[in-house]
C-alpha cells in the first residue's frame, strides 16, 4: 500500500489559500493608507507632499496701546514686577542704569533662581550718554579667573 496524505482541517498546507489571504490583508492596508493620504492632503497636513495650505503667516509681533511703556527718564523691566520696582527704586535714588540693571538682577537671582542669578548668565549692553557709544557684556556662566577646579572633597 502507498502512502497516503492526511488533511488537518486547521493546519492548511496549501500555498494558495496563504496568498489570497496575504493579498487580501495588503490591499486592504494599501486602501487605509491611500484614503488617510488623501484625507490629511485635504485637511492641508501633508506639506512633505507639496500641498500647502494657503494660511500666511505674519511675522510681527502684535502688541495693543495697554502694552506700550512710555518715560522721559528711564524704563526698568525685567521677569517679575517686584524686580523692576526695585531697579525703579535705585533710579529714584540717584543711581545710574547699570545700577538698576545690577539690583535687577540680583532680585532675579532670588525670585528666579533657576535661570538667572549666581551661577547663572547674562548679557548687558551699556550706551554711553556723552560718546553714544555702546559697550556689550557677557556675563554667561564664567568663574573668576584665580577659580580652581576641586575633586573629592569627602575621601
Amino acid at each position: 500500500m502507498g502512502k497516503q496524505d492526511i488533511k488537518f482541517p486547521l493546519l492548511s498546507s496549501d500555498d494558495s489559500t496563504r496568498r489570497k489571504k496575504w493579498s487580501k490583508a495588503l490591499w486592504f492596508l494599501l486602501g487605509i493608507v491611500v484614503i488617510a493620504c488623501v484625507g490629511l492632503a485635504i485637511k492641508g497636513d501633508l506639506k512633505f507632499l507639496g500641498v500647502r495650505n494657503d494660511v500666511k503667516y505674519d511675522k510681527r509681533i502684535r502688541f495693543t496701546n495697554s502694552d506700550v511703556v512710555e518715560s522721559q527718564k528711564a524704563v526698568v523691566a525685567a521677569d517679575d514686577g517686584r524686580c523692576s520696582e526695585i531697579g525703579i527704586s535705585v533710579l529714584k535714588m540717584g543711581g545710574h542704569a547699570v545700577d538698576a540693571a545690577v539690583a535687577t538682577a540680583l532680585c532675579l537671582g532670588v525670585v528666579n533662581p533657576m535661570s538667572s542669578g549666581i551661577g547663572g548668565g547674562g548679557f548687558m549692553v551699556v550706551l554711553s550718554s556723552s560718546t553714544s557709544d555702546a559697550q556689550a557684556f557677557d556675563t554667561r556662566e564664567t568663574a573668576p579667573g584665580a577659580a580652581s577646579q576641586v575633586h573629592n572633597l569627602c575621601v
